[in-house]
């Protein structure tokens, strides 16, 4: 019941992220400039845990640090920016229903690269997250296009993330890699803040409650839900927490709709049930084949 818990209460800190991240859009602040201070704080907070709680547990090898860093560098960098800059233009409800569209880039992926054919329960699941999708994008407007085409892009990196995360993670403790790739994320933003590419600036904000708000990002949103996922993780494994996480999506609609006062049609509120079922469904069904393999 603790770890449920945990991984529930990390799901509801990630979940208000979206929340706070506009909020500092309000106090002056844009997506670029949000990030790159939030991620700065989360990383120094969590080396300062790691520290504190697992000091005896060695640094990862000095030829894994490449790939941990490049994760939050590359992986972190690319997804964050692109969504945190379309939630701008859409909704943060209509924004996370289509972002969870990330299971069939999974699938897909694992098809055309590793051969390994989808069941015929995942691709009903699928079919039902792109309905889902399709229903949802439906009731954006074509002057929001731009927003969507970044969440995709945003839910296309996080599945290569994803995937390099399932690679680099094993050979470390999962806290201390957790806080290379904060580190990573932190230099990737700091350094695009640094260059300002084309017209992409980092705009802070010019407010005190503007920073404050960065701040709970960096505690709330980043340092707390990171530490008790994998506090959870560790008491129930990872077949349970695939299947706990999926209160995440709920806790985010809820979100936009309770504080940012956001309008949920019946056709979204259709394709977010759409999503979020193919999400859970999803979910048990990988964990009853990883159950099954592993009594093998």
């Amino acid at each position: 019941m603790l770890g449920a818990f945990l991984i529930v209460f990390a799901s509801g800190c990630f979940a208000t992220v979206p929340f706070m991240a506009k909020s500092t859009y309000d106090e002056g602040a844009n997506a670029l400039g949000m990030l790159s201070a939030r991620f700065a704080m989360s990383a120094i907070l969590m080396v300062v845990l790691r520290l504190i709680f697992v000091r005896n547990t060695p640094w990862p090898r000095m030829r894994l640090l490449p790939d941990l860093l490049s994760l939050g560098f590359v992986g972190i960098t690319i997804c964050a920016l692109t969504y945190f800059t379309a939630i701008r233009d859409i909704d943060t409800s209509l924004a996370i229903v289509i972002f969870y569209c990330n299971p069939v880039i999974v699938v897909l992926i694992s098809w055309l690269l590793y051969k390994k054919k989808p069941s015929k329960s995942i691709v009903y699941a699928l079919i039902f997250t792109m309905i889902g999708v399709g229903i949802t994008t439906g009731e954006i407007g074509s002057g929001s296009s731009k927003a969507v085409v970044l969440v995709l892009i945003s839910s296309l990196a996080y599945v290569f993330y994803a995937l390099g995360c399932s690679r680099s993670l094993k050979h470390t403790d999962m806290f201390t890699g957790v806080t290379f790739v904060n580190i990573g994320a932190a230099l990737g933003f700091n350094l695009v803040a640094l260059v300002s590419p084309g017209s992409l600036q980092a705009d802070y904000p010019d407010t005190t409650k503007g920073w404050l708000i960065i701040v709970a990002l960096a505690i709330v949103g980043t340092v707390f839900p990171t530490s008790t996922f994998f506090m959870g993780l560790k008491r129930i494994g990872t077949n349970m927490t695939s299947i706990f996480t999926t209160s995440e999506p709920v806790f985010g609609i809820a979100c936009g709709v309770l504080i940012l006062n956001e309008q949920l049609s019946l056709n979204s509120v259709i394709g977010a049930t759409f999503v979020i079922g193919s999400l859970l469904m999803l979910s048990i069904v990988e964990s009853r084949s990883e159950t099954v393999t592993a009594h093998q």
